[in-house]
């Protein structure tokens, strides 16, 4: 039954007619699809700069403090700035002049030095103040609760937003107060906005007031709609919504800051209809496209024969085949064509020989080397050589194992060795490390080599941790009884090395070499010795290098074969 007005008189007419059809509903699908996406796309596009400009406000507010407090503690531990404080009874003056220059010097919005009972003794930029009580004492409290005496964060102060730190002024014992203070204002928000691409605003929420603007990237008539809008919204908005701004969409994120003395939230937005700009235009494009592709689709259907198709389509149905991982051959009757058609089967079948040879390797390669290790090796041109680096090397090794094995049969040695290796190996990999070597019952791993690693001290120590944790629980499984629980002991590094392939042209082996693996060796050896009384040791370097702070016992020093000095050595505790 023919449902069409009218008759095709050729085969290739018929197949142009549907296959354009086709090929012109695709493209009105595609257009309606993309449409949608832009949409979505761009929504999904604002409310991730949303959250992006979150954290960019956090990583800049922590900056600044960061630098205030270095600056503050570098004044706490000032001479001059000591000697002016002792004599500011006789010369309050020189003393007033001294802050101020530091407040400039430093561009902090303000500088108060406190008494101990948190009494105003100088205010840079406002000396009504002194002798009056400090107008930010939870700062102080939050500081004198703080181990190391000190305290940060959001302020208000006088209707204003800062951040703020407050560090003691020694001499050698906290004798007053240092606070710094810098405010976040217009330009604060023009900052962020830079980075941000998106508008920025500081408000201030009092009672059941509407509350006022701190600061805001906005211009003055948008501030106002942003006033008029904020009770509708509520204070804060978890999730990105749209606000409307002069009849102009915003998609907005208020977050609360944590600010003392007072509610204080920060609104992101963003301009939806600038937003989708972009995304118009390629909508414009795409119906160009759109077009153009259909009259190219005419002239391909006209020229394209069946004779071509077949072995196309069976070699798409190959490579769809070799995406999915099977290289197996499909040998088919297009690769005995003698023209340009056969010469692209008897390649594409070549390059499936050439891809599983390769999977082949990388897979052995493997099993027998580290990822890691696997990864350097190939992703360069081998050569025997090195270079310097610093690298956390950590040694384990099993404790006593030897009357163990002689209890046991081979393969019931085998088994619990593999158990064990596999437990240890599976955290060393877990923390970002590398397993260099087995060496028996006992293994080195590395930390910053071949791949640089910034924390490679403290993922080392972490990793020793839960060595230990394991062990426990691996007695716990292989021997209930307790009769014959492993035990082991495990020296821990921090050096410069040599890391490199090592062998000869023929045979490569990537490995580390130098002092930093003979002490992380020795400390473990020390393990065994009573007079430590531990399983883990580390060395004062790893420590030091330490993003983390650890539990520690300190061990004293040590002396290293084939070195003059003395090691300082550490336990690793629980």
């Amino acid at each position: 039954m023919n449902l069409l007005p009218f008759r095709f008189r050729t085969f290739r007419g018929r197949l142009s007619f549907f296959f354009l059809s086709l090929v012109a509903l695709l493209l009105a699908t595609t257009f309606l699809i993309v449409l949608q996406a832009n949409r979505r796309h761009a929504q999904r596009q604002i409310e991730d700069n949303l959250r992006a400009g979150s954290r960019i406000f956090s990583t800049l507010t922590e900056r600044r403090l960061d630098e205030l407090n270095e600056q503050a503690r570098l004044l706490a531990y000032d001479y001059g700035f000591k000697q002016a404080f002792g004599s500011s009874a006789d010369d309050p003056g020189t003393m007033r002049l001294a802050m101020q220059n530091f407040r400039d010097r430093i561009r902090a919005s303000f500088m108060v030095l406190v008494s101990l009972e948190q009494q105003t003794l100088y205010d840079s930029d406002a000396s009504k103040r002194d002798g009056a009580p400090f107008d930010l004492p939870d700062l102080i409290n939050a500081a004198e609760a703080h181990d190391a005496l000190e305290a940060r964060g959001l302020v208000l102060r006088d209707g204003q937003l800062f951040a703020a730190v407050v560090v003691p002024l020694l001499t050698p014992e906290p004798a007053a107060w240092i606070c710094l203070g810098f405010r976040i204002d217009d330009s604060s928000a023009r900052e962020l906005g830079v980075l941000t691409n998106l508008d920025v605003s500081f408000f201030a929420q009092t009672g059941e007031a509407r509350g006022s603007l701190l600061a805001s990237t906005l211009p003055d008539t948008r501030r106002q709609e942003l006033l008029a809008a904020w009770p509708r919204r509520g204070q804060t908005a978890p999730e990105p919504t749209q606000m409307e701004l002069g009849q102009v969409p915003f998609v907005t994120l208020i977050e609360p800051l944590e600010v003392r003395h007072g509610r204080v939230a920060v609104a992101l937005q963003r301009n939806l209809r600038e937003e989708l700009l972009p995304f118009r235009a390629l909508e414009t494009a795409l119906i160009a496209l759109g077009v153009a592709g259909l009259l190219l689709s005419i002239i391909a259907v006209v020229a394209i024969s069946g004779s071509v198709s077949r072995p196309v389509l069976r070699l798409a149905e190959n490579a769809r085949r070799v995406e999915s991982g099977d290289y197996s051959p499909q040998p088919g009757e297009e690769s005995e064509r003698r023209d340009e058609l056969g010469q692209l089967a008897r390649s594409f079948q070549n390059m499936t020989e050439g891809l599983a040879e390769r999977d082949k390797v990388r897979d052995l390669l493997g099993k027998v080397a580290s990822p890691a290790i696997a990864a350097e090796l190939t992703s360069r041109p081998l050569t025997l050589g090195g270079e310097e680096k610093k690298v956390t090397v950590l040694f384990c090794d099993l404790i006593d194992f030897t009357p163990l094995s002689e209890r046991l049969t081979p393969s019931e040695l085998l088994e619990v060795l593999n158990a064990y290796l596999t437990a240890m190996s599976r955290i060393v990999d877990a923390h970002g490390g590398v397993i260099d070597k087995y060496i028996g019952d006992a293994l080195m791993a590395l930390f910053g080599a071949p791949l640089e690693m910034p924390d490679q001290a403290a993922a080392a120590l972490r990793t020793a941790g839960e060595m230990r944790t394991a062990l426990r629980e691996l007695n716990q499984r292989l021997f209930p009884e307790g009769e014959d629980a492993l035990r082991f002991g495990i020296g821990i590094h921090t050096g410069i090395v040599i890391a490199g392939n090592v062998g000869s042209p023929t045979r490569y082996n990537y490995t580390v070499l130098g002092d930093g693996v003979n002490i992380a060796a020795r400390l473990e050896s020390l393990t065994r010795s009573a007079d430590y009384a531990t399983d883990i040791i580390v060395s004062e370097a790893t420590l030091q290098e330490s993003t983390e702070t650890f539990r520690t016992r300190p061990l004293g020093e040590a002396p290293v074969k084939g070195k003059q000095e003395l090691v300082k050595i550490h336990a690793l505790l629980e």
